[in-house]
C-alpha cells in the first residue's frame, strides 16, 4: 500500500477513535468528578495495537500488548487507590474561585 493511502487510513482510525474516546469521558455535574478516562485510554491502546497488526508489524503489536499488560498489572501495586478529591467551583464575573 502506498504511503499516502496508509496515511489516510491511519488518519481515519485516529479521528474515529478520538471521537469514541471523547464519548466515553463523562463529567458528572452533581458529583464533581470525571469518569471514563481508563476506558478512553483502553480504546486508544486497542486501536494502536490493531493498527500495528494491520500494517504487518506483528512484533510491535505483541510488544505493545505485553507492555500494556505489565503496566496495568504493576500500577495498582505501586500506587494504592486513593479517595477522589471533590472540589467546588464558584464562578464570579469570569473568575474561578476554588
Amino acid at each position: 500500500m502506498p504511503l499516502a493511502d496508509l496515511s489516510r487510513v491511519l488518519q481515519g482510525v485516529i479521528t474515529g477513535v478520538g471521537f469514541l474516546g471523547a464519548g466515553t469521558i463523562l463529567k458528572r455535574p452533581t458529583e464533581e468528578h470525571i469518569e471514563g478516562l481508563p476506558t478512553a485510554a483502553g480504546l486508544w491502546l486497542t486501536a494502536a495495537v490493531g493498527s500495528a497488526a494491520g500494517m504487518g508489524r506483528e512484533a510491535s503489536a505483541v510488544m505493545g500488548t505485553v507492555l500494556a499488560f505489565l503496566i496495568l498489572a504493576l500500577l495498582p501495586r505501586i500506587k494504592p487507590p486513593t479517595a477522589p478529591v471533590h472540589y467546588r467551583t464558584l464562578l464570579l464575573s469570569g473568575f474561578a474561585m476554588v
